[in-house]
């Protein structure tokens, strides 16, 4: 029976990094992924930005993960000789005339500085948008190309021999005290990576996710911009005259069909720019949103057996930095953020 280290299912954003990370530390990997059917980090985005909301809040956790993350991406372009990382910035425009002021305080403040590239009392983008008050732009911001990202990876994988196509089946599990077998392989332990189909998994179907469904569009336009604009929609530029906008958040509908209703509510956001738009795709996917907005990483309490889940709309930003810390927790048992930590679901 070959042994390996670990079995990583799923071969999204959350499987993918960590099987990279694994792969780092030298341990032996598989990941499984069927490859058929929704994929939530298939029809990602990609979008990434410090500050976000209605609020304009800052991230949680944001000064590590946003430095790691950058490192992470520009350290796996070169590693998978592919192009995908853009942190072309992000422009946030203000609402009413008193947000400057706001964020000139907030631009001295040591938590928010970093990520403040400037704020503009004036508009800055009245060329592409309606911004009368004028706006802020971040640091640390843009999107990657997910697409790309992980078709690039699925190839790494396989050169390694660490990558199978196929439908994950539970009931052919086996826990054999400390390790696991699962047909014909045994292994150490066995991490669960799978997104929104996690609800389904009966080793931790307890754990509160929250799923929320995402519509976004992608459209044409004569537009022109070299970064990404976020105010109640986001516009990232995807090349060729292409946009991506979005996105819808629905907690009843959660389904992977596109809808009217959504694609009339982003129609009706992208009124703020001085533009059409021919709609030239629409897409959905359910993302695995969590009660508290963390990630669940950790381990099972009782069998051998791992989750890495749980990143919501943050998939980008939050996946590089939590799959290095479940890496360290799988080989090193190094401690995972308390705040991210599976356990703090866990009864004692």
């Amino acid at each position: 029976m070959p042994d390996l280290d670990f079995i990583i299912v799923g071969q999204g954003l959350a499987g993918s990094f960590l099987g990279y990370e694994l792969l780092k530390r030298r341990q032996r990997i598989l990941v499984l992924d069927e490859k058929e059917g929704p994929n939530s980090s298939q029809v990602a985005a990609g979008l990434f930005s410090p500050i976000s909301g209605q609020r304009m809040a800052l991230a949680w956790n944001a000064a590590p993960i946003f430095n790691y993350l950058d490192r992470f991406y520009r350290e796996l372009e070169q590693v998978l000789d592919a192009r995908f990382y853009f942190p072309i910035g992000v422009y946030k425009p203000f609402g009413k005339a008193g947000d400057y002021n706001d964020w000139m305080g907030r631009s001295v403040d040591p938590a928010y500085a970093p990520f403040i590239k400037k704020a503009h009392g004036k508009s800055a983008y009245g060329h592409a948008l309606n911004d009368p008050f004028g706006g802020v732009e971040l640091n640390h911001a843009g999107f990657v190309n997910t697409v790309t990202l992980l078709s690039r990876l699925q190839r790494y994988f396989e050169k390694k021999n660490a990558f199978i196509r196929e439908k994950f089946t539970y009931s052919l599990v086996n826990l054999c005290g400390d390790s696991v077998e699962y047909k014909g392989f045994r292994c150490r332990k066995i991490i669960f990576c799978e997104g929104a189909k996690a609800t389904q998994n009966p080793y931790f179907n307890w754990a509160p996710f929250n799923l929320v469904k995402g519509e976004t569009l992608t459209v044409k336009s004569t537009l022109r911009l070299d970064t990404v604009i976020s105010k109640d929609i986001f516009l990232l530029p995807a090349g060729s005259g292409l946009f991506k906008a979005g996105a819808t958040y629905n907690r009843d509908d959660l389904t992977w069909n596109v809808t009217a209703e959504a694609r009339k509510e982003l129609l009706d956001k992208l009124s703020i720019f001085k533009s059409s738009f021919e709609i030239v795709d629409q897409q959905a996917g359910v993302r695995p949103a969590t009660k508290d907005r963390r990630p669940f990483v950790g381990l099972h309490p009782e069998k051998p057996l791992g989750l890495f889940n749980g990143l919501g709309a943050k998939g980008v930003s939050l996946a590089p930095y939590y799959a290095g810390q479940m890496a360290d927790k799988l080989v090193f048992n190094y401690d995972i953020d308390k705040a991210a930590d599976l356990r703090r679901y866990i009864k004692k």
